[in-house]
């Protein structure tokens, strides 16, 4: 990935396997320029096997480990949401509220069951990077929550009309 360092220079973001075709490539790297020691390791086997995310540019002090945001740090709760669209729809006046009141909404298995899938989806989809949902993380304010919240409403009418879970596929 692209991205501006701190130099600000234009540098590339990535694994550090990634940048390395194996340890002992990154084990003559480290030793001839101190790299484990620059991410903040001991040894090199160490960050080997930690695998940091880090950045780099063309100037060697952009040269650095980068934190990585889990899936339980982001600001959205993708199962919360999945409760309040399954409590709450978006759209009063849509055809299918009053079919999905009845046929869903009493049941408290099936929201969390419906909460659990949607959260292991997206948790998935943020390991994964996947371009739909880091389009989502990266939008700003509160468009990211109501993204979701219409998009797992879609999601709940599908899987109630037709049957099947309408989450993306693995």
């Amino acid at each position: 990935m692209r991205v501006r360092c701190k130099s600000g220079l234009m540098g590339s973001r990535s694994r550090l396997h990634s940048r390395y075709k194996d340890f002992a490539e990154f084990e003559r790297y480290a030793e001839a320029y101190n790299l484990h020691v620059r991410l903040g390791y001991k040894t090199t086997k160490g960050c080997w096997r930690s695998n940091p995310m880090v950045e780099d540019s063309v100037n060697p002090a952009d040269f650095r480990r980068v934190k990585v945001t889990e899936y339980e740090d982001l600001p959205l709760l993708c199962s919360l949401i999945a409760r309040a669209v399954c409590h709450d729809p978006p759209c009063s006046e849509h055809p299918h509220n009053a079919q999905l009141r009845k046929k869903f909404i009493r049941s408290k298995k099936r929201v969390s069951d419906f909460a659990a899938r949607v959260d292991a989806k997206c948790k998935l989809a943020y390991e994964n990077r996947t371009e739909w949902f880091m389009r989502v993380v990266r939008m700003r304010g509160d468009k990211g929550r109501d993204h979701l919240y219409y998009l797992f409403y879609s999601w709940l009418v599908k899987e109630l009309f037709e049957g099947h879970w309408a989450g993306p596929k693995d």
